[in-house]
């Protein structure tokens, strides 16, 4: 049985999204003359305190239900979900090497957890704050906001489009097509989950383990 969350006003991802371009395009560039600590934190921290400020005043309207459970059936979820985006991954990165010749190229974030793989603030965000980031903004205003307009299955596609394309890399070239294809079934399941549990919890809980593991693998799987 489902547990769809009610649908918010589109007003609300609209301004979510508003302020998150704004921070991206223009606060964070004005600010960074004067960052004292890593770049990257400083640039995800101010991100997260723009954005919680508006769920601090929007938080109502966000389907915040049954934390600890909701988060680990999240989590749980990740030993379903992960074989099935490798296997996709694999399958489309054999394609796009075996008959177009197109070698596979690492994700811009995934170099920079590298380099950085002793910054324990970098791995903190990319683990935990930035899951939450994401899911607050795709899976609760956007996803909750289509559904005011659209069907949820509709809501869920959609949203999980647009995720998939807010990672688009321009040095990766056609290589975007794996990670992006890839994203794009994660944050369904993603969308799914969040309208079976009826809580952000459950997506936040299964994004946070999918970045955990694979932060992992990036640190200590190659030396």
């Amino acid at each position: 049985m489902y547990n769809h969350p009610k649908p918010i006003s589109i007003f609300y991802p609209i301004v979510g999204f508003t302020l998150f371009l704004t921070t991206y395009a223009l606060l964070i560039p004005l600010l960074k003359p004067y960052f004292i600590w890593d770049s990257d934190v400083s640039s995800i921290s101010i991100f997260a305190l723009v954005l919680f400020t508006f769920v601090a005043c929007t938080y109502k309207k966000l389907p915040f239900k049954k934390p600890i459970s909701s988060f680990l059936i999240g989590s749980l979820s990740y030993f379903a979900v992960y074989p099935l985006i490798f296997l996709w991954a694999f399958g489309v990165e054999w394609l796009l090497k075996g008959y177009f010749g197109i070698d596979p190229i690492e994700q811009d974030a995934v170099q920079i957890l590298r380099s950085k793989r002793d910054n324990l603030a970098i791995i903190i965000f990319v683990c935990l704050i930035v899951p939450t980031i994401e899911e607050i903004l795709f899976r609760g205003y956007l996803q909750q906001g289509l559904k005011s307009v659209l069907p949820v299955s509709v809501s869920v596609v959609a949203t999980a489009l647009v995720f998939s394309l807010f990672h688009y890399s321009v040095n990766m070239g056609w290589a975007n097509f794996t990670v992006l294809s890839s994203l794009f079934w994660l944050a369904c399941c993603l969308g799914f989950l969040v309208e079976k549990t009826g809580s952000l919890w459950a997506s936040i809980g299964l994004h946070a383990t999918f970045n955990t593991v694979s932060s992992l693998f990036i640190i200590y799987g190659k030396q």
